[in-house]
C-alpha cells in the first residue's frame, strides 16, 4: 500500500463519492437513532411491566 499525503488523497477524491458517502453516513446515522429509541421504548414498557406486576417494589 503506498502512502500519499492526505492533501493528496482529498485532491484525488470524486466529489460524488465524497457526496454518496455522506449520505450514506447521514441515513445511518438516522436509522440507527431511531432504532435505539424504539429499543429504549421497548426497554421502559418492559422494566414497566415489571414494576407493575411487583408491587412490593423489590426489582428497582
Amino acid at each position: 500500500m503506498r502512502i500519499t499525503p492526505l492533501a493528496a488523497q482529498k485532491k484525488s477524491e470524486n466529489p460524488g463519492f465524497k457526496w454518496v458517502r455522506d449520505f450514506q453516513y447521514h441515513i445511518t446515522l438516522k436509522f440507527c437513532g431511531s432504532l435505539t429509541a424504539a429499543q429504549l421504548a421497548y426497554l421502559k414498557e418492559k422494566v414497566g411491566q415489571k414494576l407493575a406486576s411487583d408491587p412490593t417494589g423489590k426489582i428497582r
